[in-house]
């Protein structure tokens, strides 16, 4: 192979020879097919050096038989020494650019087309890259005049050649394990996509630049930071060249500003002045759809690159360079095919390939509308799959490539393409699946725009959050509840808008707030739903997300405010009401296909009750808890929701729900429950205060009598109020002192307690009849709350009526159980039996010491026997 490689070397001996014998050159070059597969690596790399020598020197010769040269060297690409598959590509780039001339009809460059490269690649410094600067030095040195015959058979074969062996074996060797080979194959491309025009325009005719700048935009997001410098600097080497040799460019010259000769006008003397207004006013044709007009001049934000601190100057020339992002524009095209097909990659590094690829693509081409506009829909359709991915890495990848997009001037549309799936509009997208890929894909736009971009599509992203379909989503699934990748995107979605709402010139700021209602109630709404889903449904930290997402919305909006939550609730309150309650977001509105007209309140009159699984049910209870502090002005169509939703032929697990919610807000606003009191008890609470059988019945019988517990302590319900409930009201309570659960029997002696007090003198004698045995029996009770609870209660009690209405069999039996719990074991119970006693005195104090000394001797301690005895006869 030496020997061989020097005749090649010495064109001028071999050139004698191959005269006299043209079987020779035939041998030569089979002799180099051959060895390429040789099993030593040594030889190998001398017959890659030979090649690169037959190219420089005997053109035609390489020509003639490239098939056969490439497809052996092409098998070395996968060879265990990183040395070897280097040489190899050199080898190759070289093979690539002679042939595709052939292939491409050109024939082949002489000498004087190709001085003009001689030296592109000097400058490099490292042995690779002296090895590569060859390849222009030796091209060179083509012998003049030479020429290829036409040969229709073989063009076709060095075309399916290079197009189905060369390339696909390229696009293997950017994922090669050696960074050295990767860095070569940079350089190669950056030479070879430097080949056009002066060298050959075989790679533009064969469609090869589009496949090979794809692999430099893949190498550019390479791990290896040198490997990332070199992609850059050829890219943006190869991009000057591009911008030098493209007819059309510059459009630097206008038209001229002189008139045409007056022969041409062809109008009347009275219009001529408009006609030659009208050719005047041409200045300069449209600009060229890569020039810098049309791009923007902005660069992306800083966490879009992706380059470690050393490259980054390099990365931000590039990005920067307006020759850099035209050329890839031209591109674009023929990269983007192959791109979004290769995210679907059935590996999942080929579709994070793909993704960070795209991401370079979008990034060069965010000021060129052309670029990515005729196959935005495609992107955003690949990009949408992506972010649903089962692997974290891919979705980390698509959401940096949508952040890409978002910078450039393609953002808008990007998003208004996403959005209608979110929305669920169009053919197969109204499913869960469909749905969080278009919300993950607007809000990875949204994250990537600039502030004046990212507030004019905020309004139309909002829009979507609070739309009805995308709520209810899951309303018609057993539990009713949304899917939780969907749940999951759509807090993110959130996330995302509330962040960028907040920046410093956001639309969520104290100044903006008024012309932002809409958008802010629309979060809001979407935040409430979320709210609404049982935790066992999604991520654990969804519910402590929300509140975090809406206290930062508040402190944007309201940041002097002590309380910012409430200040944004008292906001927007009425209109979350709004839109909760109106009939057509309830599930039998809802399925029925909506119902027109103004919002109205649920349970009235001619419309559906919500079910307990209803996302709005859900909803509405999220928001009043939320902003229970300004739900006061607001009970008007809160208390009739509540009151039809506890309805006697109301689900349990529904009435359920209303009566916890209907505790929480008893104990805010309290200015403004004084006057739902008698309706709330007479049509809300006492026929669920009434005993039934059943574990589920008593639970709702305990939440009720938790209401109206609430309503007593909190100074609800005055006299007058208490006169209009006590009547039907007191035989309720009576029976559900014998209730099996102890805490509703403590809540219903706490509540005739408070009631007492508040009525005293007030009862007549049946009353006193029907409930002091009841009473009295609850000092039996098994629980010592209970136990205190009654204690308490009969104070109140024996001052409730007149003493008479004690008098005969009522005072003694009371006083003989009282004077047996009085040597009750617990000292407690003694003290606050003692205390009953003492009020017994202003009823019968004869009678109290007469029956507290028959029992003298049969207490333990006659201590508080013997003070009560002397307190009766003061």
């Amino acid at each position: 192979m030496q020997l061989v490689d020097l005749f090649i070397v010495d064109s001028n001996i071999l050139t004698k020879v191959l005269k006299s014998n043209d079987k020779l050159g035939e041998g030569i070059t089979t002799i180099l097919t051959r060895s390429l597969g040789d099993l030593y690596p040594e030889v190998k790399r001398l017959c890659s050096m030979a090649v690169r020598h037959l190219v420089a020197n005997f053109p035609v010769l390489a020509i003639t038989h490239g098939v056969d040269l490439m497809k052996s060297s092409v098998l070395n690409l996968g060879h265990q020494h990183a040395k070897t598959r280097q040489l190899t590509i050199q080898a190759l780039g070289q093979l690539i650019l002679c042939c595709a001339g052939a292939a491409g009809g050109n024939g082949v460059p002489n000498s004087s087309s190709t001085s003009a490269l001689q030296g592109d690649l000097a400058v490099a410094s490292s042995a690779a890259e002296a090895d590569l600067a060859v390849m222009s030095d030796e091209l060179a040195m083509m012998s003049d005049g030479a020429t290829l015959l036409e040969n229709p058979s073989n063009e076709a074969a060095l075309a399916t050649c290079l197009k189905d062996i060369v390339v696909p074996a390229f696009h293997k060797v950017v994922e090669d394990s050696s960074a050295s080979v990767r860095l070569t194959l940079a350089r190669c491309h950056g030479f070879l996509l430097r080949a056009k025009p002066l060298k050959t325009l075989g790679l533009a005719h064969l469609g090869l630049e589009a496949p090979f700048l794809t692999q430099l935009l893949v190498l550019t997001r390479d791990v290896a930071d040198e490997v990332q410098r070199v992609s850059f600097e050829a890219l943006q080497q190869a991009s000057n060249h591009w911008a030098e040799h493209t007819p059309g460019w510059d459009h630097g010259s206008a038209l001229s500003s002189e008139l045409p000769p007056r022969a041409l006008f062809v109008c009347s003397a009275e219009v001529l002045p408009v006609e030659e207004a009208v050719y005047s006013s041409i200045v300069r044709p449209p600009p060229h759809p890569h020039t810098r007009s049309a791009l923007s001049s902005e660069l992306p934000p800083r966490a879009l690159f992706v380059c470690s601190a050393e490259v980054l100057p390099v990365e931000e020339a590039v990005y920067s360079s307006i020759s850099t992002c035209a050329m890839v524009a031209s591109h674009s095209t023929h990269l983007l095919g192959p791109l979004l097909e290769a995210t679907s990659s059935w590996t999942v590094r080929g579709r994070v390939r793909a993704l960070d690829t795209l991401s370079c693509l979008a990034l060069l081409c965010r000021g060129t509308e052309s670029a990515l506009g005729p196959d935005l829909h495609h992107i955003v359709t690949s990009v949408a799959r992506c972010l649903c991915d089962d692997e974290d890495e891919v979705v980390a990848a698509a959401r940096h490539c949508a952040a890409a997009i978002g910078c450039g001037v393609c953002a808008t549309a990007a998003i208004g393409l996403s959005l209608p799936r979110a929305r669920g509009q169009g053919e197969g997208f109204d499913t869960a699946q469909a749905r969080t890929a278009g919300l993950m894909a607007a809000a990875a736009v949204l994250e990537g725009c600039f502030v004046s971009a990212a507030a004019q599509v905020t309004s139309a992203v909002c829009a979507t959050l609070g739309s009805v379909g995308l709520l209810l989503q899951g309303w018609d699934s057993e539990l009713g509840i949304m899917d939780r990748h969907l749940a999951a995107a759509l807090l993110h979605c959130c996330n995302v808008v509330v962040k960028r709402g907040s920046e410093p010139e956001g639309c969520f700021t104290a100044q903006n707030t008024p012309g932002e209602a809409l958008d802010v109630r629309n979060v809001l709404l979407a935040l409430a739903y979320l709210s609404g889903i049982p935790s066992e449904s999604v991520s654990e930290n969804t519910a402590e997300e929300v509140t975090a997402c809406s206290l930062q919305l508040a402190q944007s909006l309201y940041p002097n405010s002590e309380d910012p939550t409430g200040a944004l609730y008292s906001t927007h309150f009425s209109g979350l009401l709004d839109f909760i309650l109106s009939s057509q977001v309830t599930i039998a509105a809802f399925s029925a296909g909506g119902v027109s007209g103004s919002a109205g309140c649920v349970g009235m009159v001619g419309q559906a009750l919500w079910e307990n699984r209803d996302p709005s049910r859900r909803a509405f209870d999220a928001v009043l808890r939320v902003g229970a502090a300004a739900a006061g002005p607001s009970l008007d169509v809160v208390v009739p929701v509540i009151t039809a939703h506890v309805a006697m032929d109301c689900k349990p697990d529904l009435k359920l729900s209303m009566l916890c919610l209907l505790e929480a807000l008893l104990e805010c606003s309290p200015s403004f429950w004084p006057r739902f009191v008698v309706d709330l008890v007479n049509t809300a609470l006492m026929h669920n205060m009434v005993w039934k059988a059943g574990r589920v019945a008593s639970t709702v019988r305990k939440v009720a009598i938790a209401c109206y517990y609430s309503c007593l302590h909190r100074g609800y319900a005055d006299r007058a109020i208490l006169f209009k409930i006590a009547p039907p009201l007191l035989p309720v309570l009576k029976t559900d002192l014998d209730d099996y659960d102890a805490s509703t029997r403590e809540l219903v002696c706490l509540s005739l307690d408070l009631m007492f007090r508040a009525l005293p003198g007030a009862l007549s004698e049946q009353p006193v009849l029907e409930l002091y045995p009841a009473l009295l029996k609850r000092l039996d009770d098994s629980s010592d709350q209970v136990r205190y609870a009654v204690c308490s209660c009969f104070l109140s009690f024996l001052r409730s009526a007149p003493p008479k209405a004690f008098a005969g069999t009522t005072i003694d039996y009371t006083l003989d159980q009282l004077l047996v719990h009085l040597d009750d074991v617990d000292p407690a119970i003694q003290e606050r039996i003692f205390k009953v006693l003492r009020i017994t005195l202003t009823i019968d104090a004869p009678r109290v010491a007469k029956k507290a000394a028959d029992v003298r001797s049969a207490h333990r301690s006659p201590k508080l026997i013997d003070q009560l005895i002397a307190l009766a006869n003061e």
